[in-house]
């Protein structure tokens, strides 16, 4: 087949949950046979790429595309049925370069990475005859809803939920059912898809390529790997350090705490507590992961799957999630990952891993192993190849 997948990011370089997530449908259609064409913005945001890590055989094109934020356009937004968060993404540039593509080839398929392209949905039904595929990498206004409980301005908090959850669940309801097919990331979102009624559906979770263990180091290293433009990423992070890291670090003053990623707000990367290093961003996530002693994820706030821990859990590593954090992944808590949802809570686990370490490693096994049996991107292409062909 000749598949076209429409990118509102750069896939390349795959350095967080997005870019990976992109890339590894792309290799799962390359690795099924497939001609496949890559047609990515590079916003303001997100400006750069990485032709080195641009998989060989595959058609790459990037368009910029200014995403600036505007206080007025985003009032006015408040009166209309698109959220301004995605209307940001309406550009005649790309819209003129994916027309081009359109005229010069015929595609069997074309995949929107993410809800978002939905913008483009008339513009490609007027021009080809593809069949179109949803990728959705979460729910927006599941998210949306969860920040409301975090935000703590009255008027903001208005804003999310009386017009910014309104506008996502009206916007990807209507849009969801012009999809010949959609492609969910987990069991718990395709569920939401199921529910309202959408289209043929498959869950595809984010894969990895290959998986090893990876030994522990001589001290207590906690390890926080994210984006730090993404909201919910900040807001776990504040909420860990100040509900529990300050606490343990009193009752175990040798242990430390390291936070790596791009985009840390001035006054994170500013911090001077105890025991907390910020790293910002790394060249190498994987020699990160490997060299902690477990990676958190304290979400309260997100959707679809967080591929960070999938990526540690294929290193071997223990995670210690929330259950949002954990949310689609198919994992079984003090088995394979372990679950607090509560500062108190949080705060025993990793006063028990600090007493008896040998369970860092036990889990970190049997996390590998559970990626191996439920994340192989090879036998997840073969799934992802028929569903296509039956559309």
């Amino acid at each position: 087949m000749k598949v076209l997948q429409v990118c509102k990011k750069s896939p390349t370089p795959q350095r967080d949950g997005e870019s990976i997530a992109i890339h590894q449908i792309t290799k799962a259609l390359v690795t099924q046979g497939n001609t496949v064409d890559v047609l990515a913005m590079l916003t303001t945001k997100h400006p750069s790429y990485d032709s080195q890590s641009e998989l060989e055989g595959v058609n790459y094109q990037y368009i910029p595309v200014i995403t600036p934020i505007s206080s007025k356009e985003a009032f006015f937004s408040i009166f209309g049925s698109i959220p301004y968060i995605i209307e940001r993404f309406q550009s005649e540039r790309f819209e003129s370069a994916l027309l081009k593509k359109l005229q010069a080839t015929h595609y069997d398929v074309i995949i929107f990475e993410g809800i978002f392209l939905s913008l483009y949905l008339d513009l490609i039904k007027k021009n080809s005859k593809a069949k179109l595929v949803l990728r959705a990498h979460n729910i927006e206004n599941k998210i949306w809803k969860r920040q409301v409980k975090f935000e703590l301005n009255y008027f903001k908090k208005a804003f999310l939920y009386l017009v910014m959850n309104r506008q996502f669940e009206q916007f990807e309801v209507e849009m969801m059912q012009k999809y010949d097919g959609i492609l969910s990331i987990s069991p718990v979102d395709n569920q939401y898809f199921t529910n309202n009624k959408a289209s043929k559906t498959l869950v595809i979770p984010v894969c990895v390529d290959a998986t090893s263990k990876s030994s522990l180091p001589e001290g207590f290293h906690v390890g926080f790997l994210g984006g730090m433009d993404w909201v919910p990423n900040v807001q776990g992070v504040v909420w860990f350090v100040e509900n529990v890291w300050l606490q343990f670090v009193k009752e175990y003053p040798d242990v430390q705490f390291n936070l790596a990623g791009r985009n840390f707000p001035s006054d994170i990367a500013a911090w001077q507590h105890p025991g907390i290093k910020v790293h910002g961003e790394i060249a190498d996530a994987e020699q990160f992961i490997r060299s902690q002693s477990l990676i958190i994820s304290p979400i309260f706030s997100g959707s679809g799957m967080r591929v960070k821990i999938i990526e540690a859990m294929s290193y071997g590593k223990c995670v210690l999630s929330t259950s949002i954090g954990a949310e689609g992944i198919r994992c079984q808590d003090k088995e394979n990952i372990l679950i607090a949802d509560t500062a108190s809570t949080y705060l025993e686990t990793l006063c028990a891993l600090y007493c008896e370490r040998r369970a860092l490693q036990r889990i970190g096994e049997q996390a590998v192993q559970l990626v191996q049996k439920e994340y192989s991107l090879k036998e997840h292409a073969k799934k992802m190849h028929v569903f296509l062909q039956a559309l």
